[in-house]
């Protein structure tokens, strides 16, 4: 998997050039709520796909062992608090869609601080509000 980062132009861009085929399939004009479009065409956001991808990207962390470098730089940037551009992207989209929490000194099976619901879901309620 991939990590990209853009612009919030690049980003805004990218979401309006997607959404005009979705209005001309549907036959709806130009000032038709973002929302009802992506309802109709079963589309998310690049923002809610993000968020997907980055939840997705930190659960593999979660599942290495203990002694992987890679999961130890992940935790100590966490324990750190180091304010990466990644990081506070990350940081962001946890605010706008809340995943569950997970705490990081679990052994084996990872304990999920809220009700069992696909991060997918969680997006959907979010953008849908």
């Amino acid at each position: 998997m991939t990590m990209c980062f853009c612009f919030a132009s690049t980003r805004r861009y990218l979401e309006r050039r997607q959404r005009e085929p979705g209005r001309i399939a549907l036959g709806v004009h130009r000032q038709t709520p973002v929302e009802a479009l992506q309802g109709d065409m079963g589309w998310s956001s690049f923002m809610a796909r993000e968020a997907v991808a980055n939840a997705t990207y930190e659960k593999r962390f979660r599942h290495h062992p203990s002694a992987n470098l890679t999961r130890q730089v992940w935790v100590d940037i966490i324990i750190a608090s180091c304010s990466t551009r990644w990081a506070r992207r990350t940081r962001s989209l946890l605010d706008r869609y809340h995943p569950p929490t997970v705490c990081l000194e679990t052994q084996g099976e990872v304990h999920v601080a809220v009700p069992a619901v696909s991060t997918l879901q969680l997006v959907r309620q979010r953008e849908t509000k």
